[in-house]
């Protein structure tokens, strides 16, 4: 990154003529091939550019940029996908896959019903279904009744047993 920054800046020291600055100059101190880039740079300013081309082959160049400039040719565009595919059926053929899609999800979704649209998992209708809720619930609250029961006689043990071995002894109260 050094090499291609001090490179830029010696192109224009010798475009607008002015000297390298100093942390440029140490580094071309250092660095053989931007020396080499710089003292070939001096080499070819100083020779004419156009000594070493024959005056034929600066005619016929003349003559191909005058050609090219009065007849110009048609310019060749990039086209999206190359000559096979355009615009136009691409666009059709991706508007089609959306609307199939589209099509294709709203099929599923009105095969499958919502909650609503549910048979229920039992009828109250029938007899046997209002005795299997009933023994079902007995079966839930049974376990939720006898621990509220068992937790009533301990909380009652744990009375007794405060009253005798505790003396709260508040006036007006009774025990």
């Amino acid at each position: 990154m050094r090499c291609l920054l001090t490179r830029i800046i010696i192109n224009m020291t010798e475009v607008f003529g002015r000297s390298l600055p100093k942390f440029a100059s140490d580094h071309i101190s250092n660095c053989p091939e931007c020396r080499m880039y710089m003292e070939l740079g001096k080499k070819l300013s100083t020779t004419a550019p156009v000594s070493n081309i024959p005056e034929y082959l600066i005619q016929n160049l003349n003559n191909k940029i005058i050609s090219k400039l009065s007849n110009p040719e048609k310019k060749i565009e990039p086209k999206f996908f190359g000559n096979i595919f355009s615009r136009i059926p691409i666009t059709v053929a991706i508007f089609i896959l959306i609307i199939t899609t589209g099509i294709i999800i709203m099929n599923i979704n009105r095969k499958n019903p919502t909650l609503s649209e549910k048979a229920p998992v039992f009828s109250m209708k029938n007899k046997n279904n209002i005795i299997n809720l009933n023994k079902l619930l007995t079966r839930v609250e049974s376990p939720i009744i006898e621990e509220a029961d068992n937790l009533k006689k301990s909380l009652n043990s744990a009375g007794t047993y405060l009253r005798s071995v505790i003396d709260f002894g508040l006036p007006g109260i009774p025990d």
